[in-house]
């Protein structure tokens, strides 16, 4: 019995990797830029993005991305965690670190909300969080990759802008799921963080 419980769980992992329900579609609310010495915009989220500007010695976007449903109801009804995903639009091979993988609700991070009972409000926008600027560079010596390819290559996006795309993605014990990219010009990103210095 237990041979045949095993065969059946690796036909079921193996045919449903996507995710059975349909993800959220997002797109594009806003997005805005916060200089690293604004410490109290910075401080306003929780958990605090004031580390991950120092870090990086780097200014950061905020990314405002809205859903046609309610994504808590979604996280929730399928028992799946949420986290985001950015990477250069046309350079979608080039490890980068651009990201913060952490997914914001009204300025909370959350990855697994399915057992926190004080989420009761309807949420359908979220915040994914870029960095803007990368000076670190982390070498990968592994035999199975190309030889020369680096892991996180050093970006800058105010001396060097790229459209970055964006999307949101999670899993459970059996599936994974990913929302549709959202493209963001590289002209909005610096719109935008032009106007933070006015």
């Amino acid at each position: 019995m237990n041979f045949f419980l095993i065969i059946l769980m690796a036909l079921l992992i193996s045919s449903c990797s996507v995710f059975p329900f349909s993800a959220p579609e997002m797109s594009l609310e806003n997005l805005f830029y916060i200089e690293k010495s604004d410490f109290k915009t910075m401080n306003s989220y929780d958990p605090p993005l004031l580390r991950l500007s120092q870090n990086y010695n780097s200014g950061l976007y905020v990314i405002n991305l809205k859903a046609n449903k309610n994504i808590l109801e979604f996280l929730k009804e399928n028992g799946v965690y949420i986290s985001s995903r950015a990477y250069f639009c046309d350079q979608p091979l080039q490890s980068t670190q651009l990201d913060y993988p952490e997914v914001y609700f009204n300025k909370k991070a959350r990855r697994n909300i399915n057992y926190d009972t004080h989420y009761e409000e309807n949420f359908d926008t979220v915040s994914i969080i870029i960095i803007e600027r990368n000076s670190k560079e982390i070498k990968i010596d592994f035999p199975s990759v190309h030889h020369g390819q680096k892991f996180y290559l050093k970006h800058n996006l105010a001396n060097s802008p790229e459209d970055v795309c964006v999307y949101l993605r999670g899993s459970d014990i059996l599936f994974s799921y990913e929302t549709n990219k959202v493209r963001v010009s590289s002209e909005l990103l610096e719109e935008a963080r032009k106007n933070a210095y006015r």
